[in-house]
């Protein structure tokens, strides 16, 4: 019996290395299908909203429930009657008839959120992506190419594209290609390029606004072309455009317009021939450059692997060739498609000739070509052999004694490459090319090839080679010296490519760099871990020497190209904003591939020394995966429980506080008995905390929840309080008599009590209290707070968030901060900016919230218990005695943390990751990582 084989440690590596890559790649094709399930399922809810809100829906209704039931079809008329069930029932609830008013009066008349500031609409963020960029890119990013393509011509992209991607590779540069109809790919790789080329890109609309991002951006595009596609009356004589149907030609002239206007929507151009680069000139682009169709290594290994294989004597392909061609001549020409129909007729004639007088030269045509009638003798001496694949295309050429390349003596043609005359010269076969300017700056007449225009030059010329087998081949092995020297790919680099695409200086020294991750950012700012992200990053990026980026998300514009957009704050603040839905919770909020993906992009453009982490639900923990790829170290702000609990807050499915201490999955199972993956999830999560070079807990009661589920053991966990702005003004005194006003800014939400707010306040008689609600959803967009059904509603203020410049005109406003939340706080910004400020504090306890309240000094704790009556109790006890906030100054506020003291000992924390966790910086050790 064999024994199995024994892998030593080094194939177990391997193995290991080969099985993760699979998983890897296994996992980003599952993502891109989920992408596209989401995208379909989003497209099909939107419709069904449409039809099902419509009113022929509505009104059709009876008349379904008739067609159901005379059909005998009882499970959907079980469904339908399940539905009117649940109507009913809603229309029995004591609210009903409330929230049915605030549906029709809110639609009737929308709620108008008094000014507080600038309140921030969809229109003025949509501006602030639209500013142009102060950014330098070659200053901050990578130096790297972004090729914008037309890729479904095989062999204009092959000498256009992948070529110049290997010129710019072998100089230096990162460079990626893009199809140009992937607009929202394009959209997101032109953030971070520093060059971009639009290569035979036409001016639609989405490739015109491609052009537009990229001089927002302040880069220089490049309209690039090998063609003399955007000339109409170049294109017009063109004789073999006579062969083109109706609907053909109009198709084509309607396309030179498309290309022509992309062409002048850029900058700068590229043109691989002196006669086009003067046509673009013509059209009024001042800097045009000529870059060279060439040999790739692409074309070397096909022709080495050509080469060797035609070396081998025992091969029966070649014994069968050699014997059946034993006699022959072959000369071959490339036609592609009819099209060069008019070409071919340059050199026709004389080509017959010399056939009808040398019985052994064979005409071997490739491609599609019609044939004049003078062949119509000549039939026996005729190959035609369909279109190939690149390599077969170039083996066929190799078994060739004679290449021909006839033009059209025409302005398009001047414009075209020397192509044909390269591939020929590759296996030394000797060319016989019409004098066009492309041809005759590189033939020397007799030496490396012939040039013939009359019918008596291509006779002379195709009689010489067919007749002196020593002249084909010294001929032929001279162009292949001509083709190597020139058309080498290290030749056109140096010689064309680096003089467009020089590689920018490397600066001697660059400042600290730290990257910022949160879900929200200005403009978008929302919620307390938006607030301290950007208190922060404000305070970093007016130390010396240091950088700070942001990457966030925004909300869909609903553009087919709705892809990343960078932009820059008023204090010089680089952020790039991740387009996502508003669904973007649950397990595709957890791992987000898309976002990790998309964030490589930036991170591998921008290389951080750090990475801070605030608050990423939706954006998702790939992009951490990614920072450990690239050997980049990041620190976690722990901002509330997501880390531990699917439901973020430790709130079940009541909206109550769960109380766990060391959280239990079996016990979080029956709170969401839906999520089959709770162990999963918390696996994945532990071992991104546990990779993390440092955590960050804003309270000491936050951290212990965290140290008691033994999270920073190994890494360290330390408590940096929130920092909160000092009052810039002193407090209006509060005139005796007047009403108490109350403030609440945790928004429509249950987790933050608002709901208990609504219930007490109702019930509160007026007169004597004033409450102001700040709406937090405006910064977003729309408006989420309605009290227009609320029995006292004059007593109550709706105004939209607050920003740093309005934050001490909203408090001087209130006296007391409502503050029920229904969990245990990672910390309560809120609460410290009104403490600070001289604010009495209702809030709950325990948690981060009450950490620097007194009760009874500063503040009133209540229970974190979701009673009406707690919260009831504690309010009608200062409205009791209003007079003790006549005068009120907190005598504790020495207690709360400042933003430059949080800053500072985050900066402290920052350096040290980044110092004993070294990022990869230099380009050979990123290219050492990602191969």
């Amino acid at each position: 019996m064999n024994q199995p084989l024994m892998k030593n440690q080094s194939d177990l590596e391997k193995d290991k290395d080969s099985i993760l890559e699979s998983y890897r790649s296994s996992l980003m094709i599952q993502d891109k299908q989920i992408r596209g399930l989401e995208a379909e399922r989003d497209r099909l809810l939107h419709q069904m909203h449409q039809v099902q809100n419509s009113l022929s829906w509505k009104v059709t209704l009876p008349l379904r429930l008739i067609r159901v039931a005379m059909d005998g079809r009882r499970d959907v008329l079980r469904v339908y009657l399940n539905i009117f069930r649940h109507r009913l029932l809603r229309i029995r609830q004591p609210d009903f008839r409330r929230r049915i008013y605030e549906r029709v009066t809110s639609r009737l008349f929308p709620p108008k959120v008094p000014s507080q500031g600038e309140p921030r609409s969809a229109g003025v963020k949509k501006e602030y992506y639209r500013a142009p960029q102060t950014h330098v890119a070659e200053e901050i990013f990578c130096p790297s190419v972004l090729i914008v393509a037309e890729l479904t011509l095989r062999q204009c992209a092959k000498y256009r594209v992948w070529q110049k991607k290997e010129y710019l590779e072998s100089l230096g540069w990162e460079c990626r290609v893009i199809d140009w109809r992937e607009t929202q790919e394009v959209q997101s790789a032109l953030q971070f390029c520093t060059q971009v080329i639009f290569y035979r890109v036409p001016g639609f609309d989405n490739a015109l606004d491609m052009v537009k991002e990229a001089k927002r951006l302040g880069l220089k595009p490049f309209w690039e072309v090998d063609d003399l596609i955007f000339d109409r009356e170049a294109y017009k004589e063109n004789s073999n455009i006579a062969h083109l149907s109706q609907e053909e030609y109009r198709l084509l002239f309607f396309g030179v317009e498309k290309f022509l206007a992309c062409l002048k929507a850029c900058d700068r151009a590229i043109a691989s021939t002196e006669a086009l680069a003067q046509a673009m000139r013509d059209k009024g682009i001042e800097q045009v450059d000529v870059i060279e169709n060439a040999i790739d290594q692409e074309t070397l290994d096909i022709v080495a692997d050509i080469k060797q294989y035609r070396a081998d004597p025992h091969s029966p392909q070649n014994r069968v060739y050699a014997e059946k061609y034993k006699d022959h001549v072959v000369i071959t020409y490339g036609s592609g498609t009819k099209t060069h129909n008019a070409d071919f007729l340059t050199a026709a004639p004389a080509l017959a000739e010399v056939m009808k007088k040398n019985p052994k030269v064979l005409l071997r045509i490739v491609g599609e070509l019609g044939l004049p009638d003078i062949f119509d003798d000549l039939k026996d001496q005729v190959e035609y052999i369909e279109s190939k694949v690149y390599s077969e295309y170039l083996n066929i050429f190799s078994r060739s004694d004679i290449a021909i390349a006839p033009l059209e003596e025409t302005l398009f043609n001047e414009c075209k490459s020397n192509i044909k005359y390269i591939e020929a010269s590759v296996f030394s076969i000797p060319s016989v090319c019409s004098p066009r300017q492309p041809f005759s700056q590189i033939i020397r007449q007799g030496e490396n090839g012939f040039l013939a225009q009359s019918h008596s030059e291509w006779v002379k010329a195709l009689t010489l080679l067919v007749n002196d087998a020593e002249l084909r081949r010294s001929m032929g092995e001279k162009a292949q010296e001509t083709v190597d020297g020139r058309y080498s790919q290290k030749a056109i680099a140096e010689q064309q490519v680096k003089p467009v695409f020089p590689l920018p200086e490397k600066p001697k020294s660059r400042p600290f760099r730290v990257m910022s991750v949160n879900i929200y950012y200005e403009p978008r700012s929302f919620g307390g871990a938006t607030f301290v992200a950007e208190a922060v990053n404000n305070f970093l990026v007016k130390e010396p020497n240091v950088e700070v980026a942001v990457f966030t998300s925004k909300a869909k514009d609903g553009q087919a190209y709705d892809g990343m957009i960078r932009y820059t704050l008023d204090n010089g603040v680089m952020v790039v904003a991740l387009p996502l839905t508003d669904n973007h919770g649950g397990l595709s909020g957890l791992n987000n591939e898309m976002a990790g993906e998309q964030f490589t992009m930036f991170l591998k453009a921008y290389r951080p020394d750090v990475v801070h982490v605030h608050s990423i639900q939706g954006l998702g923990i790939a992009m951490l995966r990614q920072c450990r790829r690239l050997g980049i170290p990041y620190v976690l702000t722990l901002h509330d429980a997501w880390w531990l609990c699917e439901r973020q807050f430790m709130v079940d499915s009541a909206g109550s506080y769960c109380f766990q201490k060391r959280v239990d999955v079996k016990v979080c199972q029956l709170c969401v008995p839906a999520a089959r993956h709770l162990q999963e999830r918390r696996n994945i999560l532990r071992q991104v905390m546990d990779s993390a070079a440092c955590l960050i807990s804003p309270s000491a009661s936050h951290a212990e929840l965290y140290k008691a589920n033994g999270v920073g053991q190994n890494n360290g966990l330390q408590v940096i309080k929130n920092g909160v702005p000092l009052p810039k003004t002193l407090r209006t005194a509060r005139k005796a008599g007047t009403p108490i006003r109350f403030g609440y800014v945790g928004g429509n939400e249950v987790i933050k009590g608002f709901p208990l707010i609504e219930r007490v306040f109702q019930d509160i008689p007026d007169g004597g209290w004033k409450l102001f609600l700040v709406d937090n959803k405006v910064n977003l967009g729309y408006s989420s707070i309605n009290v227009s059904g609320w029995k006292n509603k004059e007593n109550v203020v709706i105004v939209p968030a607050y920003n740093q410049n309005t934050m001490d005109d909203f408090y001087n406003h209130i006296d007391v901060l409502l503050f029920p939340s229904q969990w245990k706080e990672s910390y309560g910004l809120t609460v410290r900016e009104a403490l600070v400020r001289d604010i009495w504090v209702i809030s709950t306890s325990p948690g981060g919230q009450a950490e620097d309240i007194i009760d009874g000094v500063n503040g009133t704790l209540i229970p974190i218990d979701g009673k009406k009556t707690t919260l009831q109790e504690a309010v009608q006890a200062l409205l009791k005695k209003p007079e003790c906030f006549t005068n009120y100054h907190n005598p504790h506020k020495d207690r709360i943390a400042t933003y430059k003291q949080q800053a500072e000992e985050t900066f402290t924390v920052l350096q040290h990751a980044a110092k004993q966790h070294p990022s990869i910086s230099s380009e050979e050790e990123y290219g050492k990582e990602l191969v």
